[in-house]
């Protein structure tokens, strides 16, 4: 079971999304979850764009990002 629970990792939303810090802040906050993930690992990202919640799943050994396709417009950076 503790395998389990090291296989799934949640990134902070309140570092990484829209309204938080500068760009290059929240870059950095997720690039070290990034580097720090092991194995399978993978990363629950809640973002939120400013008027809409994404959940983003990164499997970082993988190379390999999901994520909601469907409301892309004029929002900012993820």
């Amino acid at each position: 079971m503790a395998n389990m629970v090291n296989l799934v990792g949640l990134v902070d939303p309140a570092q990484v999304s829209a309204q938080s810090e500068l760009l290059s802040q929240r870059s950095r906050h997720l690039a070290n979850h990034l580097k720090k993930a092991d194995g399978d690992q993978i990363l629950l990202v809640p973002y939120n764009l400013g008027c809409h919640w994404v959940l983003i799943i990164v499997r970082p050994k993988k190379e390999t990002a999901f994520y909601d396709r469907y409301n892309q417009g004029s929002h900012p950076r993820i």
